[in-house]
């Protein structure tokens, strides 16, 4: 038995393996979790039901209709955030660092279900391949580029898949751009006998690097911050 959503696609519900296990009593790792505690990640919403039958929100396939919930809500209500990644970025020891010690399992208080070095490192260099090529314009592309990569496909059951969007959804963004300005400012002067550029005698010199935060759809520079660097 099947049904097709309301935009004609046919969708699969949460357990992908065609088993009838997840109806037995005892079989609770294929059920959604009841949190009954506040939301600690966007993607937790993957536990919410969805009002049809066997599918809660989904957050694991490149079809989901849910995606656009994760650019609609948020965890804080301030108007700007600091301290977020780039998906985009080319520093892959950052995305390796917020995926480090994801879990599979919500529910798991031993850390038996977390990922292993081999799995995060997959995961980051496909997600790493895919951005370098085609760049994410928003955090909804995640789950459209990366979904149905071999990386999170072998994390098992619907929970363990969504690790990958619960880790990186409230720690990363596309819409700023984040640079950084390795300047060195120095002063002195012309001697008389200078004829050009070249001529300057410097008499000192500082090292500065500037952090630039720029909204990628307005150009608004949104944050900045200096640091004296002393070598």
């Amino acid at each position: 038995m099947y049904y097709k959503d309301l935009d004609t696609l046919r969708r699969q519900g949460d357990i992908i393996s065609g088993a009838t296990t997840a109806m037995l009593p005892a079989d609770v790792v294929d059920r959604p979790q009841i949190l009954n505690r506040p939301f600690q990640s966007l993607a937790e919403l993957g536990q919410v039901f969805r009002d049809q039958p066997w599918k809660t929100l989904d957050f694991t396939t490149a079809s989901s209709p849910d995606a656009g919930l994760l650019d609609v809500f948020t965890l804080h209500e301030s108007a700007n955030e600091g301290g977020k990644t780039s998906l985009n970025t080319s520093q892959k020891p950052a995305l390796t660092a917020i995926l480090s010690q994801a879990t599979k399992r919500l529910t798991d208080s031993t850390g038996a279900t977390v990922i292993t070095s081999a799995q995060r490192d997959a995961i980051v260099n496909a997600l790493f391949n895919i951005t370098s090529t085609n760049p994410m314009i928003r955090k909804t592309d995640l789950l459209t580029q990366l979904a149905n990569d071999l990386s999170v496909t072998v994390l098992g059951n619907k929970e363990a898949r969504e690790l990958v969007m619960r880790a990186f959804s409230d720690t990363c963004q596309t819409r700023s751009w984040n640079l950084l300005i390795d300047l060195v400012a120095q002063s002195g002067r012309y001697p008389p006998t200078a004829s050009s550029l070249a001529g300057f005698l410097v008499e000192g010199e500082q090292h500065y690097w500037v952090h630039v935060a720029i909204d990628r759809f307005t150009g608004q520079v949104v944050d900045k911050q200096i640091e004296v660097v002393n070598e």
